[in-house]
Formats: structure tokens, sequence, C-alpha cells
């Protein structure tokens, strides 16, 4: 199956009934199809690449990895949200001539004060409107913050990581379907895993047995 919307829930149910799943990622599957883009095409493009020799393919998620992946996903959107809060407050208040260093703490702390300093240029429309953007940002910084801990608490900090990045690790990669780490390979473009089947690689003034 093409690893798109709901594949892996999917996967999971022809599992139980005992099929063997392969999931390949769309832009392995889009150079095999011809023509016009329709589910026939679609359907014969994935036969003809599932037979291809080192075709890499994506393990099928588990619930818990699906889990782990959705609190991320949701935690970066929160901060994406949270940085635009920010840019927003810094470029109004520029507006009135209160600059903020471009630090995501300095928001929170310069606001009160800012707020509380009738000789700063404010007028009470602005304090109103500034007080509610604090109010957006102290609830996004909350959110994340309560995200931070919705991690996999069997997961430590391993080389060169932390806790959160050890838990993306866990959501994308089944250990089970890599026996060797230099076989993973992340799609940035979908976030899925695949893996590369072993390939044999010619070396040049070197006899192939």
């Amino acid at each position: 199956m093409e690893a798109c919307a709901s594949a892996h829930y999917w996967a999971r149910e022809f599992e139980r009934l005992g099929h063997k799943v392969r999931l390949i990622a769309p832009q392995f599957v889009k150079p095999y199809v011809k023509s016009n883009k329709n589910d026939a095409q679609d359907a014969a493009a994935i036969c003809e690449a599932v037979g291809r020799p080192h075709m890499r393919f994506v393990p099928a998620k588990t619930v818990t990895q699906q889990d782990i992946q959705a609190v991320h996903r949701i935690r970066e959107r929160l901060v994406k949200t949270r940085t635009a809060l920010v840019n927003q407050i810094r470029g109004l208040l520029a507006e009135y001539g209160v600059v903020i260093p471009l630090k995501n703490n300095a928001v929170s702390l310069a606001l009160p004060s800012i707020l509380e300093d009738a000789e700063n240029g404010l007028t009470a429309v602005g304090r109103e409107l500034f007080a509610d953007l604090k109010g957006a940002h102290g609830s996004a910084s909350a959110r994340i913050a309560q995200t931070a801990t919705c991690d996999d608490p069997r997961e430590g900090p391993g080389p060169g990581g932390s806790p959160e990045v050890a838990a993306k690790r866990r959501a994308k990669v089944n250990c089970k379907a890599v026996p060797k780490g230099r076989r993973v390979n992340v799609e940035r473009s979908e976030g899925d895993l695949v893996v590369a089947e072993p390939a044999t690689q010619d070396v040049p003034g070197r006899r192939r047995h």
C-alpha cells in the first residue's frame, strides 16, 4: 500500500487478518504512475514499485508510536503559534517605541512591567490589546510545558539527544523492522521512516562472483 493518510491503521488491520503488509512512500510510487493519475493507475504503479529490487518500505506504526508522534506534532504547532505571538508582540510594541529583545523569555518577563508603566506611551486600548496577547502567550507556553511531560517514560536521553528527541525517534522507528541503524532513513517531507534494502555496489577493479 501507499503510505498515505490512514495507511498505518489499515496496515495494522490487515496484519491482524494474517496478511503481510508493505507500505511504500508516495515519492517512490510516483515514478511508476503512467499517464493521468487515478485509482487504477496508482494501484498498477504500487504493484510495479513493490517488485523492484532494493525498494524502500515504511514499517507500520503501532498505536503507541502514533500517540507519541501526535503529541510532538501538536507541540510543534504550539511552538509555531507562540513564535508568531512573540513576533507580533515585538512588532506592535516597536510601533510605540518599546523594544524587547528577540527571545521568548524576554517577552514574558518584560510584558508585565511594560503594562504597568504609565509613561511608556501606550494608550488604554493598546494596554488592553497587549494584555490579551500576554494571556495568549502564557497559555501557549503552559500548553507546551504540559506536552513536554507526555513523552514515553521508558525513553531516556540517548547519545547526543534529549528524552524528547529519543521519544521522536521511537515514534518513527520500528526496531524490529530495522536490523541495522545505517539502513534507517527518515524522509523529511513525510516524516515517515523508510528502510533501505542492502544494495550491492560495484567497486572498480574488483570482480563480482
